[in-house]
């Protein structure tokens, strides 16, 4: 926890924050992010992580914690690189439509709605069929949290860079759920 409160107050720390939302922020710092955040559902989110070591569809978390004194909590977790147009898996988790937004094809509110969608749809099954690994990391993210948010926008998938699936990288579910 001293290590991120000290990078906080580096005076180029605003240089290398990489996202910031209503619950948390992410900065980088060398090979890896920091992410804070106040959020339940992202904390569940980790302790899933931290149970699942080895899946290559989640992010690889190196420490979690607490920020002594306060009731933000942090990651610092592998960095990952955006989650492009041009990688295959995004036809199955995107919609561009006819104005090239990216609306994400499964449209629950919450986990259990998802995990429907995810076993019940034609767009759940092409996504299970092409991606299976990712698709049941998603479907068992779905089925521990009924009640979650789910927050699939397109920040909440990045890559592992490691020349996988036609040198795109390995697709990441980074924060799939909200309070």
């Amino acid at each position: 926890g001293d290590e991120i409160v000290n990078h906080l107050y580096d005076k180029d720390a605003s240089d290398h924050v990489l996202g910031s939302g209503v619950f948390g922020a992410v900065i980088a710092h060398k090979d890896h992010v920091y992410k804070l955040y106040k959020d339940r559902a992202y904390h569940g989110f980790v302790k899933h992580v931290q149970k699942n070591k080895g899946n290559p569809n989640l992010p690889v978390i190196h420490a979690a914690g607490k920020i002594k004194g306060t009731q933000i909590k942090a990651v610092k977790m592998e960095r990952l690189k955006p989650l492009e147009e041009n990688h295959p898996i995004h036809k199955y988790l995107f919609d561009l439509g006819k104005w090239g937004m990216h609306t994400p094809q499964f449209n629950a509110s919450n986990g259990k709605q998802l995990e429907h969608e995810l076993n019940n749809t034609s767009h759940g099954k092409a996504l299970k069929e092409a991606y299976p690994n990712f698709h049941r990391t998603l479907s068992d993210i779905a089925h521990k949290f009924p009640k979650g948010w789910a927050d699939l926008h397109k920040g909440n998938f990045m890559v592992r860079p490691d020349g996988t699936h036609g040198g795109h990288g390995t697709p990441v579910i980074t924060d799939p759920l909200a309070s």
